[in-house]
């Protein structure tokens, strides 16, 4: 089973499946016909009816049926079809993991303890057959007046957030929508493959979720920047600008994006994804739209892109003449790494990252060695994405897949899921020989 960094969850609620659910609008209209999977998706045809779904957790001691009265007249009170549901914290996503997400302080310590205590939550679902911009925000006006009047919690299941009153207006589409604060991006990985990144809350507006696939470890931050801004374009856009293609241009954008910081590295802010629909992350998903750069290799396709879009690093190349103290340093390097097989050996955790240091032969007979984001490690054979940009190795480029023998490993850097860092032996001795190496942290 994959590891994932921040799961969806299905939308829930459902009449046919679920006897306790009750409507107090009309019935739910038919769903559209699938889009073919791993066909270009056309301009026009990528809308989907708005949806959205709350749950508002019931303190442990309170009377669920207290509580689900108080929903159902919200729910007449209001101008749209609301379907009311028991459910229980876990299936809306509380101490689930991972573990719904909350702004720092939003919810005390003592009352995260109230909520592992309680075992009845009521979920509020809604759709509509019409474009309708606000249609979350009313949802989750009216689980807030629930949860007030249960002294409840409310989490917005699509995006696995908490929502308060003070956070509905930055945290919920309303009359306008701006993606870091209303999206969640999840970053999937493990089972020793490449991992993707995808987006929650795009199926409140009506639009598809996204999808970058094949994403290698160094690139996580710049990919999940870029669906953020590839999000907004799609929904200030309504559609894609082509049939199969979205032109993403930061200089088109409101407000502080970032455009300057990536001129000044070189970058353009633009990007061209070629999008197709593909089938969802999530077993009962609705098809997404996966993102992507066309290219022989997608991976050596991608980076290139970004690079392009974000700005190049500069990537020096050094030669050394300490070999035998790296020699030295190598061997402790792999036995320390050594002790960590078992912890990959179902892939890199997708909250932690593995780098090691490897030789690659020249097209001058001489060695160049670069560093490699690992993605799989089975018995001798370490796979993973060339992390540099090779100097004299024509057949490779940044990106590229490559397969190295442990034998061979000079050195390793592992980023733990709290932040902190583990190898980076070789930068030892290149600090002692007065070499300006910077900390794991920011390698």
């Amino acid at each position: 089973m994959r590891m994932v960094a921040m799961a969806t969850l299905a939308l829930l609620g459902c009449k046919s499946h679920d006897e306790e659910a009750t409507s107090v609008r009309a019935s739910e209209p038919a769903a559209k016909a699938a889009p073919a999977v791993g066909k270009p998706a056309l301009r026009g045809g990528i809308r989907r009816e708005p949806r959205a779904y709350f749950g508002v957790i019931v303190p442990a001691g309170t009377k669920p049926e207290a509580c689900e009265a108080i929903a159902t007249k919200a729910a007449k009170a209001s101008t749209f079809e609301l379907i009311l549901r028991r459910t229980t914290p876990a299936e809306i996503g509380w101490n689930t993991t991972p573990k719904v997400m909350f702004d720092e302080d939003l919810i005390p310590a003592g009352e995260r303890e109230a909520i592992d205590k309680a075992t009845v939550a009521i979920g509020l679902v809604t759709k509509s057959t019409v474009e309708d911009a606000t249609l979350a925000h009313r949802v989750a006006e009216a689980a807030l007046k629930v949860a007030e009047a249960c002294h409840g919690w409310v989490i917005d299941v699509d995006v696995r957030r908490v929502i308060t009153r003070a956070t509905l207006a930055e945290r919920v589409p309303g009359t306008t929508f701006l993606a870091p604060k209303m999206l969640t991006i999840h970053k999937v990985s493990g089972d020793n493959e490449l991992g993707f990144l995808d987006t929650a809350g795009l199926v409140r507006l009506g639009l598809p979720e996204l999808l970058v696939a094949n994403v290698p470890a160094s690139q996580g931050v710049a990919v999940n920047l870029l669906l953020n801004t590839t999000a907004q374009t799609l929904v200030d856009r309504r559609d894609l600008t082509r049939d199969g293609e979205l032109d993403v241009d930061l200089a088109t954008f409101a407000g502080n994006w970032g455009l300057e910081d990536i001129k000044a590295r070189g970058g353009t802010g633009k990007i061209t994804w070629n999008v197709r629909w593909s089938t969802p992350p999530h077993e009962d998903g609705d098809p997404v739209l996966e993102l992507y750069v066309p290219g022989a290799e997608p991976t050596v396709a991608l980076v290139a892109a970004i690079e392009k879009y974000d700005g190049a690093n500069e990537d020096k190349v050094q030669n050394l003449d300490f070999q035998p103290e790296l020699d030295s340093a190598a061997v402790q390097a792999r036995a320390a790494l050594g002790a960590l097989r078992t912890r990959f050996a179902k892939g890199v955790p997708y909250n932690e990252r593995l780098s090691i240091k490897a030789p690659f032969a020249t097209d001058h007979d001489n060695v160049e060695w670069m560093w490699v984001d690992v993605f799989m490690w089975k018995r001798d054979a370490i796979e993973g994405t060339l992390g540099n940009t090779p100097d004299d190795v024509k057949a490779l480029k940044l990106g590229s897949k490559v397969k190295v023998k442990f034998s061979d490993v000079a050195d390793f850097i592992h980023r733990h899921g709290d932040g902190t860092n583990a190898g980076g032996f070789s930068f030892d001795v290149m600090r002692k020989h007065g070499i300006d190496v910077p900390p794991l942290s920011e390698m």
